[in-house]
């Protein structure tokens, strides 16, 4: 990486934390913390990576590695979206994927057609170390979510959800890129490039009433 030259990752945190700025009137709040219990599944490209993945492994230790954060609105029993950031590095090749799923607490048990809100699905890819790594975000993204087992419901804050409250879900998501339009960060100079990227995500995930923790409803997200 060339001197002064802003990384993937840092760019991108900078672009979430944009997006989690907190305006005057009104602002993307949150009344509260939910992180997943358990989080895990597998990540297939085509002609590349082939991995699965947990909460559990330590950052560098894996090749993929994910977390999860909740954010929500003013109103305190506003809807509360789940964002999932996936990281995998193998080698050279490099994948960052961040979306957002929406408010499990209000999803009963069953099938799910979804599609990603107006943040869109933010993507990063290079398939090998020295091929430029593009970055691009596809608004409207659909994708599977699976509510496998579901006990309690929502509940008004601060408790958020019911005591025996318990979601398991199953997200399924196929990404086909081909001549892509995207941009690429060259010498701290933007760029285009194109995006070439076909892969399929499966994510299992568990949320229980213990995985949520109030906060003061006038707290703003990165505070």
């Amino acid at each position: 990486m060339h001197q002064g030259m802003p990384s993937t990752k840092l760019l991108l945190a900078s672009a979430l934390s944009l997006l989690a700025a907190c305006p005057s009137d009104p602002g993307p709040c949150q009344p509260g913390d939910a992180t997943f219990s358990r989080l895990g599944g597998s990540v297939t490209v085509d002609g590349g990576l082939n991995q699965t993945f947990d909460r559990a492994a330590a950052p560098g230790s894996a090749p993929c590695t994910i977390t999860s954060r909740a954010s929500g609105d003013r109103d305190a029993n506003a809807e509360t979206r789940t964002t999932v950031d996936l990281t995998c590095e193998s080698g050279g090749e490099r994948l960052l994927l961040t979306f957002e799923i929406d408010d499990s607490r209000r999803l009963g048990a069953g099938v799910h057609a979804l599609q990603t809100d107006d943040s869109g699905l933010r993507i990063s890819y290079r398939p090998t170390a020295s091929a430029p790594e593009c970055y691009t975000v596809l608004p409207d993204v659909p994708y599977q979510l699976d509510v496998t087992e579901a006990t309690g419901e929502f509940a008004p804050y601060p408790a958020l959800v019911t005591s025996d409250f318990h979601r398991r879900l199953e997200i399924s998501l196929d990404l086909a890129l081909h001549g892509r339009k995207a941009l690429q960060y060259t010498n701290g100079v933007v760029e285009n490039c194109t995006l070439e990227f076909a892969g399929a995500f499966d994510f299992t995930a568990q949320l229980d009433a213990t995985d949520f923790a109030a906060r003061d409803v006038n707290s703003c997200v990165g505070e």
